[in-house]
């Protein structure tokens, strides 16, 4: 599956970029050496099946347009 990461993109399965996620883990502490070094196809995974846990939760309102995949932006 391929990472899409458009905010309000009617075919959006994520919010953060792989870029984006690889420079957040530049700036952890103790990060697990099988994550950093994970193939990129592993890390969109990750980051899609993390979306989906997301989108599980509860928001109030609702999100920016009719045609966006994804509850956020608001």
């Amino acid at each position: 599956m391929t990472l899409i990461a458009t905010p309000g993109a009617g075919d959006a399965n994520s919010y953060p970029t792989l870029v984006e996620f690889n420079a957040w883990l530049t700036t952890r502490l103790r990060v697990p050496s099988s994550v950093l070094g994970a193939s990129s196809a592993m890390k969109e995974a990750a980051l899609i099946w993390g979306t989906r846990l997301i989108n599980t939760l509860c928001w109030t309102g609702s999100g920016s347009t009719d045609t966006q995949a994804l509850p956020w932006p608001r």
